[in-house]
């Protein structure tokens, strides 16, 4: 049984790296990926070592969506899957210009509606993304159903975009399970904070390095290792030496084995200003890694008030005030035992993968 997944490209990101843990699972259905534009496939080897079956079409970013549509469905008849489940904004909307015989899934992996985005943006970039919206709601009917990756994700696109609840399935993210032994450590000499995302204005990374220079300021030590790539890179670079932070703030790049990254730090921390269901954030709590994270709704979706730090998000200064009482507080290991086996029971990567090709069969039709 055959499902074709669209997606824009194989570049790092949250959403290329979960479908790939979890189609490559799968017992039953034969999964397809259709990579839809040019442009950077960062991924594409991981693919290929888990034998996964890829078609680049490789079009043009400007490339009309109903030219896209019209390619897609002529090939469609050829391979004849049972459904269509495509990710990401862009996908989302040839999906729904598509024809055949065959189930519409789409997928809702962020909160990309909600105010805060529209505060941090110019009138041109308001009017952008109203218009994107504004397409998004028009088109919804096309699709059959929808997979969030949490229930407050769900919840607001049913608000937004006015989704039926019944249409839509929430199946969060995971990660591959290992049992974790470890019991918590106590710091190196070094004082070693980890963010794991792209390098996007939204993750809050220009926030965090303002604030680690207040901390920098009592705690000299104190190290920031920011892995990940994107187009906030030299910005952030500037900013790092304009802080005269270049001794303390160190950008890693893009890493496809983040684990020695996580297992080597003391802190973890998580300043986005919106969300979808970070995968990070678990990799984070399976590693039992103490949490500094902002208090948006998204990620204390996934962590709660008891398994971690919060502080108000875009706040910098209450940033560096959380990230200096995270370094003196004293019941980290309680947290970050619960935050262990929330993920264990939440997020093991297998069970995700069944419900996954269980919600396919049954509304195959």
């Amino acid at each position: 049984m055959r499902v074709i997944y669209i997606i824009d490209t194989l570049q790092t990101g949250g959403a290329e790296k979960s479908l790939l843990a979890i189609v490559k699972r799968f017992t039953i259905i034969q999964p397809l990926f259709w990579v839809l534009y040019e442009g950077e496939h960062s991924l594409s080897e991981l693919y290929e070592e888990a034998k996964l079956q890829v078609k680049y079409w490789n079009f043009p970013p400007t490339t009309s969506r109903s030219f896209i549509a019209k390619k897609l469905s002529a090939e469609i008849g050829i391979e004849k899957p049972i459904v269509i489940h495509s990710t990401l904004f862009r996908s989302d909307m040839v999906s729904r210009q598509l024809s055949g015989d065959f189930v519409i899934i789409n997928s809702i992996v962020n909160n990309s509606y909600h105010w805060r985005r529209y505060k941090d943006l110019s009138l041109k970039e308001i009017l952008a993304l109203l218009r994107v919206q504004f397409l998004d709601f028009i088109s919804v009917k096309k699709v059959d159903y929808w997979i969030a990756n949490s229930s407050y994700l769900a919840k607001v696109h049913q608000k937004y975009l006015g989704i039926e609840n019944s249409k839509i399935k929430v199946i969060p993210r995971g990660r591959a399970i290992e049992k974790n032994t470890r019991t918590f450590e106590s710091r190196s000499d070094d004082i070693v904070f980890l963010n794991i995302s792209r390098l996007i204005h939204r993750k809050g990374l220009i926030d965090l390095v303002y604030a680690f220079r207040d901390l920098v300021a009592r705690f000299p030590i104190a190290k920031l290792y920011l892995v990940g790539d994107g187009p906030l890179k030299d910005d952030l670079a500037k900013l790092i030496e304009r802080l005269n932070l270049a001794d303390n703030v160190f950008l890693l790049g893009g890493q496809l084995e983040v684990g020695r990254y996580l297992y080597s730090c003391d802190f973890f921390v998580f300043p986005s200003h919106y969300e979808g269901l970070p995968g990070a954030l678990i990799e984070a709590m399976l590693a039992k890694k103490p949490i500094i994270a902002s208090d948006i709704p998204e990620i204390k979706a996934c962590v709660h008030s008891n398994m971690a730090m919060f502080h108000e998000v875009g706040n910098r200064k209450d940033l560096a005030k959380t990230l200096d009482r995270a370094i003196t507080y004293q019941n980290w290991e309680e947290e970050v035992n619960r935050a262990y086996y929330h993920a264990l029971n939440e997020y093991d990567i297998d069970n995700i993968s069944r419900n996954y090709e269980e919600f396919y069969l049954k509304h195959s039709g």
